[in-house]
């Protein structure tokens, strides 16, 4: 407070304007200082910062959301991220394909943030079998008390890991539907040559982000008794699992005095379309399919009846924000479609075209029971 300033008088059961504007102060500068390094949107921002206070008072809280770093291409700037992340969050730790048995004990035994990169190569179809551990993990971790069991020792005798903690898994493309629903979603755009961000130098970056997590550690402190037993009133917008799962985001930001900028902020990253991470890749895939046809129609000044698999996965592939150019890191290909499309029995067939040519691909009747029975 300057001495321009002038105190205003405390109210019984209430708060004074200082000590609300000094926790206002610390998401503010939290938001400047990783803003110096990552373009994000001001939504993101919030969350971000939010999530990080929340990372050094995550035992008073029954789930943690994980964040969800990711983007359509390379060098937009989630390890970047995860760098910053590293300097500001509780008992950081970045692991970049940890093994199954590394990733349970030390969560169980140091309950760190886990900061983990290049989580589409843990979720590679083509390897998925090798990764089942590392999902089970990241399926139970989200809740407090979770465990998993593994057997141990010469004697094989079995040990139960707690794998609550709070985690960041940044990748490029989607993660499975099933870790995504367990997240926030911050996807990240490469940036414009018009949007400055610093050169990251750590040595240069630590000592205030050293003062921000020493401000952190402090409000934590001083309401961590309170915490845990708010009950925040959770945006509507929001579904069910959404909401229980970022009752420790609105917590901490009702407390901070911006809960209604991280009910807004958090709206918007988790029903967003566009964002698509909460949103089953199959219902994605056939709206997708369906924009197609309907383009294809457009074009032919006809109704299409099929189109060939090839021409599909080009259109599917070109589409703005979709998520098939990188699936899983690599392409969206034959095999991907034909896997999301039989959870509704539709498969490819064979398509006549004129001249008697004849090619894989996909009828429109095929399609159609489904559109509306998902899409309306």
């Amino acid at each position: 407070m300057t001495g321009s300033q002038k105190k205003s008088p405390q109210r019984k059961g209430k708060k004074a304007p200082r000590q609300k504007s000094q926790s206002s102060a610390l998401v503010s500068d939290l938001v400047t200082f990783i803003r110096r390094y990552v373009v994000m949107t001001d939504q993101q921002l919030l969350v971000v910062a939010l999530w990080v206070i929340h990372t050094h008072c995550v035992r008073e809280f029954e789930q943690t959301p994980y964040l969800s770093v990711n983007s359509p291409e390379k060098q937009c700037g989630k390890s970047r991220l995860l760098e910053v992340l590293e300097l500001l969050v509780n008992e950081p730790w970045s692991a970049i394909g940890p093994s199954e048995a590394v990733m349970f004990r030390n969560i169980h035994l140091k309950m760190p943030t886990l900061l983990l990169d290049e989580v589409d190569t843990l979720f590679n179809p083509k390897t998925a079998d090798r990764y089942e551990g590392h999902r089970a993990i990241l399926n139970a971790g989200h809740r407090k008390g979770s465990r998993v069991p593994r057997c141990v020792g010469p004697s094989q005798d079995i040990q139960e890991f707690r794998v609550f903690s709070p985690k960041v898994l940044a990748g490029i493309g989607s993660l499975p539907e099933t870790v995504a629903d367990r997240s926030i979603p911050i996807r990240l755009k490469r940036r414009r040559p018009t949007e400055a961000v610093e050169k990251f130098k750590r040595r240069d970056a630590k000592p205030e982000a050293e003062k921000l997590k020493e401000r952190i550690i402090g409000w934590v402190e001083s309401h961590v008794d309170s915490l845990g037993e708010v009950r925040p009133e959770m945006p509507d917008d929001l579904s069910d699992r959404a909401q229980e799962g970022c009752e420790c985001l609105i917590s901490v930001a009702d407390t901070l005095g911006v809960g209604k900028d991280a009910r807004s902020a958090l709206v918007e990253l988790l029903t967003d379309e566009r964002l698509d991470d909460r949103e089953s890749m199959r219902l994605r895939l056939l709206k997708d399919l369906k924009t197609v046809f309907e383009e294809k129609d457009a074009e032919k000044g006809r109704r299409v009846n099929g189109i060939a698999t090839a021409d599909l996965l080009i259109k599917l592939r070109a589409m703005d924000e979709s998520p098939w150019a990188s699936y899983y890191g690599r392409e969206f290909d034959a095999r991907d479609l034909a896997t999301l499309l039989a959870h509704y029995n539709i498969g490819p067939t064979t398509l006549r075209f004129k001249g008697g040519k004849s090619r894989k691909g996909y009828k429109r009747d095929h399609l159609h029971e489904a559109w509306d029975r998902y899409l309306s």
